[in-house]
C-alpha cells in the first residue's frame, strides 16, 4: 500500500513540474493582405522616406566625405540617453480613425514584445521634447531615426496604410532601420528586374554604400519587414521587380506580419546591448523547446540564449 501511495505521489508530482514547464502562450498572428498598390510605394524617397536637406545632399554625394559623416550621424539619431533606450512618447492625432489606433497600438505592441524599447502613448504633444506624432496625411512614411528632438516628428499613416504590418515596417524607419533591400551586398542576394518597374520610380531601389547603411554585421535578411515587397513599384499587377538569389525566399520577401527574427537581433543590438542577455528557463528546459525558437514568442523571449538572439 506505501508503495502504491508513493507510486502516486511520484506521478502527481511530475505532473506538476512538467506543468510548470508547460510551452509558453504564443499569439496568434493575422494574416493581413496589404492592398494594391501598396500604400508605402509614395512619393517620398524609397516611397516612404522623409528626408531633411542635408540626407538628401548625403545621398546625392553618397561616396564622398561629406555624406559618410552625414549618415553616421543618422546612425547616430537614435531614442537613445546615456547609451541605453528611452521610452518613446507617441502622441495619435484625432484625425486617425479606430482601425489605424489599432494597427498602431498592434505596432507597438510587437515592438515591446521582442525588443527592450518602450513606447509611452501620450495624451498630448510633450512640446520640447523627442517624440512621434502619428497623423493622417497623404500616404505612409517616416523619417529614419529620431529627427527632431524639440519638436518631435511627424510619422503619416495615411489612408489604406491602416494595417499593424505597415505600421511596424514604418515604426521600424522611425526607431533608425532604412530598406533591407539597399543594403551594400544586396546584389549578393536579390536581382533587381529594372524592365517591369514603373518608369521613374528606378531610383527607389538603389545599392547605398556601408557609409549610409550599417547593418551592425547581420546578414541579409530576407524575411525583414523593412524589405520590398517582390513586385515593389512594378509597372503593373502580376510582375516582379526583385528576383531572390535563393527561390526559397522569393515569396517571403516583403513580409508584413511582423518583425523577423533578424529584425528583432538588429533592433536589440542597437537598442539594448547594455542590457544582460541570459535564459529565462533553465539550459536544459531550453535546449528542449529549441526547435521552437523560429516559430514561437514565447521560446525567444524566454531562451534568448539558446535562441541565439542575443
Amino acid at each position: 500500500m506505501a508503495t502504491l501511495i508513493c507510486y502516486i505521489a511520484t506521478i502527481l508530482l511530475a505532473i506538476l513540474v512538467a506543468s510548470s514547464f508547460s510551452l509558453p502562450h504564443d499569439e496568434k498572428v493575422e494574416e493581413e493582405v496589404i492592398p494594391y498598390p501598396n500604400p508605402e510605394e509614395g512619393n517620398k524617397f524609397e516611397g516612404d522616406i522623409i528626408l531633411d536637406p542635408d540626407q538628401m545632399l548625403a545621398v546625392i554625394e553618397q561616396d564622398s566625405k561629406r555624406a559618410g559623416s552625414q549618415f553616421a550621424a543618422i546612425r547616430a539619431r537614435n531614442w537613445k540617453a546615456n547609451g541605453m533606450a528611452i521610452p518613446i512618447p507617441y502622441y495619435i492625432n484625432p484625425a486617425l480613425g479606430y482601425k489605424a489606433k489599432g494597427a498602431i497600438k498592434a505596432a507597438v505592441r510587437e515592438y515591446i514584445k521582442h525588443t527592450c524599447i518602450k513606447f509611452q502613448e501620450v495624451d498630448k504633444r510633450p512640446l520640447g521634447k523627442a517624440h512621434l506624432h502619428i497623423v493622417k496625411k497623404d500616404g505612409c512614411w517616416s523619417h529614419v531615426g529620431m529627427y527632431n528632438n524639440h519638436e518631435g516628428q511627424e510619422l503619416s499613416i495615411g489612408k489604406g496604410c491602416e494595417y499593424k504590418g505597415v505600421v511596424t515596417h514604418e515604426f521600424g524607419h522611425a526607431l533608425g532601420l532604412f530598406h533591407e533591400q539597399s543594403r551594400p551586398d544586396r546584389d549578393n542576394y536579390v536581382e533587381i528586374i529594372l524592365n517591369n518597374i514603373t518608369p521613374g520610380r528606378a531610383g527607389n531601389f538603389k545599392r547605398y554604400s556601408t557609409a549610409m547603411i550599417n547593418s551592425l554585421g547581420f546578414k541579409y535578411d530576407y524575411e525583414s519587414i523593412m524589405h520590398y515587397t517582390n513586385n515593389a513599384f512594378a509597372k503593373r499587377q502580376g510582375l516582379i521587380t526583385i528576383r531572390t538569389k535563393n527561390p526559397a525566399y522569393q515569396n517571403k520577401i516583403g513580409n508584413r506580419h511582423g518583425l523577423s527574427k533578424g529584425d528583432i537581433a538588429q533592433l536589440n543590438k542597437m537598442y539594448c546591448s547594455k542590457l544582460p542577455c541570459y535564459n529565462l528557463e533553465s539550459a536544459y528546459q531550453c535546449w528542449l523547446w529549441r526547435p521552437l525558437c523560429k516559430v514561437n514568442s514565447g521560446v525567444k523571449r524566454r531562451c534568448r540564449v539558446t535562441c541565439k538572439l542575443c
